[in-house]
């Protein structure tokens, strides 16, 4: 029964879920665990559905550059694509350019060397769906 000038409030349907994450910098890490362990599935699968921009740069300039709209539970099905992808397959390694540094709803990871045959985690933001953070972009280095 609501009292007369007062309304009931309605958890938002994402908040009364329960979110996965609320700050960046514990998703970062877990974003970073995830892709060097090669399941980021299990993380999507832990996230409000949402488009991700996934981009994988290259160290030299050889035109092989990868942007591509990714469902958030299809990342790392993706990614695992393109490490085998003709003409030339990507990193079979990957890795995390050095420590990480979260402000606002971004992280970075780096910097520092890289090395052949790695690929490499350099920056992940975030958006909000429904009061919960979600992926929004991943880049990629690959070290060639």
């Amino acid at each position: 029964m609501a009292l007369a000038g007062f309304s009931i409030l309605q958890p938002e349907p994402a908040a009364a879920a329960g979110c996965a994450y609320h700050d960046a910098e514990r998703l970062g890490r877990d974003v970073a665990r995830h892709f060097e362990a090669k399941t980021l599935n299990q993380l999507g699968r832990r996230l409000p559905a949402h488009a991700v921009r996934l981009h994988i740069g290259h160290s030299i300039d050889d035109g092989l550059e990868l942007t591509d709209q990714v469902a958030v539970t299809d990342l790392e099905a993706r990614l695992s694509a393109a490490e085998t992808a003709d003409p030339r397959q990507a990193a079979p390694q990957r890795q995390i350019l050095g420590k990480m540094q979260c402000r606002g709803l971004s992280c970075e990871f780096g910097p520092f060397g890289i090395l052949h045959n790695n690929l490499y985690l350099q920056h992940v933001r975030f958006a909000r769906s429904g009061g919960c953070l979600t992926l929004a972009e991943i880049e990629l280095l690959d070290g060639d």
